[in-house]
Parts: C-alpha cells; structure tokens; sequence
C-alpha cells in the first residue's frame, strides 16, 4: 500500500456510531447503493457526448492523425499502430484528399452499431457492479462543522472521532482521498477525441480504474460544506452478501482526539470518554461549547 499525504480523518456520528467504533476498534464501510446522494456514484452514461454520431468520431480521427498534437506512446494494440501508420500517411494529405478519404470511409458500413451499443452497456454494467461490490468510508477536514453536527452527529448529541493515519503501520487511511465538488457529472469519454485517445493509447483496465477513482470522490457542489474526504475500497463481495455495510479494523493508536458533541449527556459523555481511553490512552478528549459571539463551535477540553 503506497504512502501519500497524510490526513486528518474525522468522521461524525451518532452516540450508537461512535460506541460501536470505539468499542469494536472499526470503521464503517457503506455501500453505494445506498447513499442519500441520487447522483452519488451514479453512472447513467459513459459518454458525455453522441457516442453514436460515427461521422463525429471520423472527423475526430481524421483531424487527430493529421495534427501535429503530441500524443501518449501506443498501448501495444492493432488499434494504435493502425492509428500511427495512418498518422504518418497523412501527415502531408491535401485537404481534398482527406475529403475523400472522409467520403470512401462513409461510402459503406464499416461500423456495426448494435455491437457497438452493446459494448458499451457491458462496460456500463461491469462499473456498476463493481461499486455494488465495493466500499466507501467517508469522513470531513474538520471538527468543527456546525451544519455537519447538526445533520450526522444526532443534533450535537453525538460525537466526532478523529484519527491520524499510521504512516509506519502502512495504514488503509493513508489512501483516503478529499472529495472533488463541481457542477458536471463524472464520465469515461468526455469527447469523441477523449475516447479515441484512450481506446487506442490506455489500457481498458487502467481507464476503468481512473474513472472508478474519479466517479467515488466527485460530488455536486451542493455539498462542497461537507469539505468530505473518502477512503474508497474495492471488490468486497465477499463482505457485504447484500448488506448495507462493512466494517474493518483500524490501529487503535489512529484513534488520536474525541470531540463531545455540546448537547451530549453527561454520563454519556463520561460512558464515550472510557471508551476512547480503553482504545486508544493517549486520545485527546474534548468537549464543543457554542461561541458566546459568533455562531461556531469550540472545543474545550475535557475534564
């Protein structure tokens, strides 16, 4: 498991969530199935254009091999080298000879346009399944998150656990990732060019596992206040068996502060607070006040 940045995880939850990760020492890995997001993880198409409009992928492919655009090194197919000897044929073509090379290619079907369609819906139903099978832990860059308390931490009655990735222990939550926010959904091939480029240059395994990564940490904008960070793990089939979720171990000295949420009970707090010191002796306990002066959170510690 490769190392990158370092983050800080925290993840809101209710008093019954954070009992179950502080007393089981593991994380809640749900499945995109059943987020409250409709178009979390949601693939309707591949294609964020006409992927049927064969004359646009011609004139794509006709003005790509006579460009003089630097492009990826072949990825070893018939379909790159093909590419590359036509590139080198036509790299002097006349504009009336690329006309009728345009015209010679339409004069009969060459395409089969059902085998086509059908391709793709395999590609479609293959990403699918492959997120039904799989599993996401999510979590946000700060502790503080008023709206989030609100919404996942049982109105301030529950808690936000924060965990340190252990770098050494070559640690799962090393690889989690922040969340992307924008207005435009997620596809395989942005364009006519973007898919000539990576069906004749990428390998099919390395762009279904980019656009997996891409389509698991990328939201509407509509959430951007979350400021989430997800950990995506693939291929649990044989954990989930139709469940909702999955959980799996951390290191318990990943456990690094606890945030008692200001509306939390006090033998609550306290029955929290022997929980993280049983897991972890050197957690940092804190408790949230609401801000006399201004609409925030404070964490004041414990005692």
């Amino acid at each position: 498991m490769s190392a990158t940045a370092k983050k800080q995880l925290f993840k809101y939850v209710d008093i019954a969530g954070a009992t179950a990760i502080l007393q089981n020492g593991t994380l809640l890995f749900s499945s995109p199935l059943y987020f409250n997001d409709p178009f979390d993880i949601s693939i309707q198409t591949l294609f964020g254009y006409d992927a049927f409009d064969l004359e646009a992928h011609l004139d794509e492919f006709i003005a790509l091999s006579t460009s003089d655009e630097v492009l990826p090194e072949g990825n070893g197919s018939a379909q790159s080298d093909i590419f590359v000897a036509v590139r080198s044929a036509l790299s002097n073509a006349s504009e009336s000879y690329r006309a009728n090379l345009r015209k010679e290619f339409f004069a009969k079907k060459i395409w089969d346009e059902e085998s086509l369609r059908a391709s793709g819906a395999e590609t479609l139903a293959h990403i699918k399944t492959a997120f039904e099978l799989s599993g996401i832990f999510c979590a946000s860059k700060r502790f503080d998150n008023y709206l989030l308390w609100a919404h996942y931490a049982e109105k301030h009655q529950g808690a936000v656990l924060e965990f340190s990735p252990n770098v050494e222990k070559d640690s799962m939550l090393i690889l989690a990732e922040d969340v992307e926010y924008t207005n435009n959904r997620p596809y395989l091939y942005e364009s006519h060019k973007d898919f000539l480029i990576k069906s004749m240059f990428r390998k099919t395994e390395d762009i279904l596992a980019e656009y997996t990564k891409k389509i698991t940490k990328t939201k509407s904008l509509e959430w951007a206040y979350e400021e989430e960070i997800r950990l995506y793990m693939p291929i649990l089939v044989n954990l989930f068996e139709g469940k909702k979720n999955h959980c799996l171990t951390y290191h318990d000295d990943e456990l690094a502060s606890v945030y008692l949420g200001c509306k939390m009970p006090k033998e609550t707090k306290d029955s929290i607070v022997d929980l993280a010191i049983n897991r972890n002796p050197e957690a940092r306990i804190y408790e949230m006040i609401p801000d006399p002066h201004h609409y925030k959170l404070k964490p004041k510690p414990y005692a």
